[in-house]
């Protein structure tokens, strides 16, 4: 039997992981072995030895479990291998086999999505589901947000990939902090580790980084809540680009310099681009 966890919500997946590996234990299985593929990719070897040796626990298979972090990381050398033996353990019942990933299996771990193994995704939290989730984590905290603050604070998770778990770092250092709740906005900014120019800078980098118009929006957003002057930045983002991105931020910055444009608006421009 195969579970696979994928996706890029390592804190929510990793949450799966931990429960099924608790249920595992209450059900007597004791005999767990871990490995990481990214950490060592030939590590699949060694996995293989395991599912073909006899428990150390019980006279069959049934109280084994494996588990697997990051399995798109196996050794390009064994995974023809190693995906033909999971496609043999994927029929059984027995033993239990958990694996992770970052995102979606390429096509020779595509079965993993398929029947008869339990695929569960963990993808990104965004806009309601983000609000409804920090929500749920915020109230079992004993923090709770004015809607001010609460807005803020969504803005600046999504203006991070790593939303959920930084969301879950920050809830819990905000409910060891003794404030007043509702947290009000001025509050929040206080307590928020945001406001300095290295932050500004990595921001600047992640935005260049990102693909999708809506994630880049959301960081321009959050980088415009620093309330640092527009100029730097932008001179945070010239610093970083390269090629055409290069040529148009020096047309950018002419504009700007002879009065034709504002900060705000050509950074608005490029994100939209």
């Amino acid at each position: 039997m195969i579970v696979y966890l994928y996706g890029n919500d390592m804190y929510r997946k990793n949450a799966k992981l931990q429960e099924l590996l608790r249920i595992n234990k209450e059900k007597g299985r004791v005999d767990v072995r871990q490995f990481d593929f990214e950490e060592t990719p030939d590590a699949w070897r060694e996995a293989v030895d395991f599912l073909h040796q006899p428990s150390l626990f019980a006279s069959t298979e049934k109280s084994k479990t494996l588990v697997i972090r990051n399995n798109a990381s196996v050794d390009e050398k064994g995974e023809k291998i190693w995906a033909k033996i999971l496609k043999e353990y994927a029929a059984l019942s027995q033993p239990i086999l958990i694996l992770t990933d970052g995102k979606k299996p390429k096509k020779l771990f595509d079965f993993l999505l398929r029947d008869p193994v339990k695929s569960y995704e963990y993808g990104e939290l965004l806009g309601v589901r983000l609000e409804a989730f920090i929500k749920k984590e915020a109230e079992t905290r004993g923090v709770q947000f004015t809607p001010e603050a609460l807005k803020l604070f969504l803005h600046y998770l999504e203006a991070h990939p790593d939303s959920t778990w930084r969301g879950i770092q920050e809830v819990e250092k905000l409910s060891c902090a003794k404030l007043a709740m509702p947290l009000s906005l001025m509050s929040l900014r206080s307590s928020l580790s945001w406001n300095s120019r290295e932050e500004v800078f990595q921001m600047a980098r992640e935005l260049m980084n990102e693909k999708g118009k809506g994630r880049k929006i959301k960081i321009l957003e959050m980088m415009l809540l620093q309330k640092e002057a527009p100029g730097y930045l932008f001179n945070s983002l010239a610093y970083q680009v390269r090629g055409s991105d290069a040529v148009r931020f020096a047309e950018y910055d002419l504009r700007v310099k002879s009065g034709n444009a504002e900060y705000e608006e050509v950074l608005l421009e490029f994100v939209l681009s």
